[in-house]
């Protein structure tokens, strides 16, 4: 009885060590697999960084070169003739050249979607759908005639009563 007594105890003994050792090793390695996986976050939070920013850069490369490859152009319809002029992508509305008079001999043939193709002296412009009903306002004055413009005579008369009378007003 003693000797499986003593065997019994030994085995014991034996499982409670090696209980402890896993213990022990569990306990070492739950810091390093703390870190691992804090490891793993940083990481994957440097990736979505990194590629959060290499999406901003593509997007601001890509307004670039739209802004820079663009042919903006402004018309501007008299009665007679339209003027096709040259603006920047920046400042679209502020046009920096005339590129061509042509005369006004036919109708615009706006077709009402929100982007309109229009061919103004061999070059096809795209006219959003907030500006199609100025081209359309335009094709309805098409052959009114033009109006006689004042000389430059009546123009200086004009301009110097306008003066006289302003002169009179800081008295």
């Amino acid at each position: 009885i003693s000797l499986s007594l003593s065997l019994s105890l030994s085995l014991i003994l034996f499982l409670i060590i090696i209980l402890a050792l896993i213990l022990i090793i569990i306990l070492t390695l739950i810091p390093i697999i703390i870190l691992i996986i804090i490891l793993i976050l940083i990481l994957f939070r440097i990736l979505v960084l990194i590629l959060f920013l290499l999406l901003i850069t593509i997007i601001v490369f890509a307004v670039v070169a739209v802004l820079a490859t663009a042919r903006y152009r402004v018309i501007a319809i008299t009665l007679d003739d339209v003027l096709l002029l040259k603006a920047r992508g920046w400042r679209a509305a502020k046009p920096v050249e005339l590129i061509r008079r042509v005369p006004r001999t036919s109708k615009f043939e706006v077709r009402s979607q929100f982007w309109s193709q229009v061919e103004i002296a061999g070059e096809k412009l795209w006219i959003h759908k907030r500006f199609q009903g100025r081209l359309e306002e335009a094709d309805s004055t098409l052959g009114r005639g033009t109006t006689k413009a004042a000389s430059s005579a009546v123009y200086r008369a004009n301009r110097a009563k306008k003066k006289v009378k302003h002169a009179r007003r800081k008295r």
